[in-house]
């Protein structure tokens, strides 16, 4: 990406995360952000996580610091949330307490 097409990406769609992070008391390099094109390249410079779906564009792609290998729509965003959860050694409780859930409400109908 050329340095003034970065630096007006940067003024122009930072404010909306920058807002996000503001009124939810994170910080920036707590957010992790999923794009696939170009108006999603603001948000994935700015946060701490930029993640791209495996059909994003190339641009988006140079951009993250992870490629999923399920494309948006597909399966990409349950990838990433099991990243994660997995990054934080939260997977295996998440899991417990989504069939407890599931159970729950099977028992209740």
């Amino acid at each position: 990406m050329s340095a003034m097409v970065d630096d007006r990406v940067r003024v122009y769609a930072q404010p909306p995360l920058r807002q996000v992070a503001g009124d939810h008391g994170v910080a920036l390099t707590e957010i992790a952000y999923v794009g696939d094109d170009l108006n999603d390249l603001p948000a994935l410079l700015l946060a701490g996580l930029p993640i791209a779906v495996a059909d994003a564009v190339l641009e988006v792609k140079a951009a993250s610091a992870y490629i999923t290998t399920a494309a948006g729509g597909a399966g990409a965003l349950r990838e990433v949330v099991e990243l994660i959860l997995r990054g934080q050694g939260r997977w295996e409780e998440a899991v417990t307490v989504y069939f407890s859930h599931l159970r729950g409400a099977k028992a209740g109908q």
